[in-house]
């Protein structure tokens, strides 16, 4: 027979292991991230409004070409920070910035972004901007090159038709109309493997326009660097739309592009054996985040047990089921003919709406289920203990110090290696309302699943109902609502990880407010710090 101390110790061994492990994996991660910086230079700068970072070798023998990099949709200078590195790494001077309605930008992005004259024309005078700031660099030579991913893709193919200093493009993820026989010249497409068969034809489409006779193929550069003419679409294996931003192949046939161009080697533009190896990234990025998930487990047991037994209905599975599908199949068709762009960031109100109604749709399915089951004097598989007194102070100190993990934490990770996670002023005013909108979805959801008895599993089924119902209300708007497609891994994540936190927190302190509050709060963080803002 196990003795009660006997289990106590093995458990604190056991969350030491793990606090230590995660410490380790967290210095491991923040080294081999930080390693390929050595001997770069990285300064902040200001165009008129935009944030702007420029990176650049330390020492520099002679003026250097400039590279502007410019992110996608959502994007930021974290997200395009792979870019900036290996070409640093490669000579030259790479500058990324912060767009209109993006990352730390203070400003919203004006204009429709669904109309070619509206958001794009706001977005390419910006990069006029930015580009004429990178031309000035005293440790310039005058020649640009531009990279743009996705959204961004059309913005550097606009600037390099009407801008002579532009030597070279690279267009990742590219859909680009303006695109045609006559220019941008020398110009590399780059698509994921794993992206869509639209933007792959839309790659052979662009070097065809060159290939003549030849059928276009991945892989060939067609025309000639001499003239300008050179153009190449490559295919990046294993990635898709975002994951080519941290794809050491993409970060590479970058590097040999432009290369070529600036004619600092020879041959077709495409990667040898003499073209710098890129650092990965990624995999040090998911060690810091499973890191700091795996240390909120140990960090958890250091909260104080709020109530003894936790509140929950006890459904069984048979009863939480139609409770937990009625939201995901109502809630799209409720907010369809309702006006919930409100906000001015994109997606983000329509996200809080759909919390919102989603969480208040279920309370209402779950007291229909209790009054049923009342009203028919029926008893729960396992019957329900007397409500426990709860320590109200216990719980406001705990709700306090996982939110404080949470956010701290990710920010941390985040903002320094991926994603802007630190939200302006104008989008800190947003917190507030985005909070009231996602937060009666967590209360219910850590409520719903809990209470005599044990359903595993329950967690991942109404998360997961969530998610494909936010994926009926895409499609039942899909104009209106096409960009939250692409933001639609950051929410997951957001879900997975904050998920997680509060599971340890509902743990160890028996109540589930404890977990819930905190991660609707770290979930609306997330949606004000890295969605778009817009104005009309």
């Amino acid at each position: 027979m196990t003795r009660p101390w006997d289990r106590a110790a093995r458990g604190l061994w056991l969350r030491g292991t793990v606090a230590l492990l995660a410490l380790l994996a967290l210095g491991i991660g923040t080294a081999c991230l930080s390693g390929p910086w050595r001997g770069l230079v990285a300064t902040g700068h200001t165009v008129d409004g935009t944030p702007v970072t420029v990176v650049r070798p330390a020492t520099l023998d002679a003026p250097a070409p400039v590279v502007v990099v410019v992110p996608g949709f959502a994007g930021s200078r974290q997200l395009m920070r792979g870019y900036t590195l290996a070409l640093a790494r490669a000579g030259s001077i790479a500058v990324v910035y912060d767009a209109l309605g993006h990352g730390r930008n203070p400003r919203p992005l004006p204009g429709d972004l669904l109309d070619p004259e509206g958001a794009t024309r706001f977005l390419l005078e910006e990069l006029g901007r930015v580009a004429a700031f990178a031309r000035a660099l005293p440790e310039g030579d005058g020649r640009l090159g531009l990279v743009g991913h996705s959204m961004a893709s059309n913005l550097v193919v606009l600037q390099a038709r009407r801008d002579p200093s532009v030597v070279a493009t690279v267009a990742v993820s590219m859909y680009a109309p303006a695109v045609g026989p006559d220019g941008p010249g020398t110009l590399l497409i780059l698509d994921g493997e794993y992206e869509s068969g639209f933007l792959h034809a839309e790659g052979l489409k662009a070097v065809g326009m060159v290939s003549g006779a030849d059928p276009p193929r991945a892989g060939v550069t067609y025309g000639r660097f001499g003239d300008g003419t050179a153009r190449r679409f490559d295919l990046v294996p294993g990635a898709e739309h975002v994951g080519i931003l941290f794809a050491p192949d993409a970060l590479a046939a970058t590097v040999a592009w432009l290369d070529r161009a600036f004619g600092r080697v020879d041959g077709d533009g495409g990667v040898t054996e003499a073209t710098p190896a890129s650092p990965a990234r990624r995999p040090w990025i998911l060690l810091l985040l499973a890191a700091i998930v795996a240390l909120g487990w140990p960090l958890a047991a250091l909260l104080p047990r709020v109530t003894e037994r936790p509140a929950g209905p006890g459904l069984r599975w048979r009863e939480l089921l139609p409770v937990a599908l009625a939201p995901a199949l109502l809630t799209p068709v409720i907010l369809w003919p309702l006006p919930t762009d409100l906000l001015p960031i994109l997606t983000g109100d329509d996200l809080a709406a759909h919390f919102l109604v989603y969480g208040l749709v279920t309370a209402l399915g779950a007291g229909v289920i209790l009054r049923r089951r009342r009203r028919r004097g029926e008893v729960p598989p396992v019957p329900a203990p007397a409500p426990a007194p709860v320590r109200w102070g216990a719980l406001a100190a705990s709700i306090g110090a996982v939110a404080a993990y949470a956010i701290v934490s990710q920010t941390l990770v985040l903002d320094g290696v991926l994603m802007a996670f630190v939200p302006t002023d104008a989008r800190l005013a947003m917190l507030p309302w985005l909070v009231a909108g996602v937060l009666p979805f967590f209360v219910v959801d850590a409520w719903l699943i809990r209470g005599p008895g044990r359903r595993t599993g329950a967690g991942l089924v109404t998360r997961g109902l969530f998610l494909a119902s936010v994926g009926v209300a895409i499609a039942l708007e899909t104009e209106r609502l096409f960009f939250m497609i692409v933001l639609m891994p950051t929410l997951v994540a957001a879900l997975l990880t904050n998920g997680l936190f509060a599971r340890f927190a509902i743990a160890r302190t028996g109540h589930p407010l404890a977990g819930a509050v905190p991660a609707a709060l770290a979930v609306a963080w997330t949606i004000a710090a890295a969605f778009p803002m817009v104005s009309g």
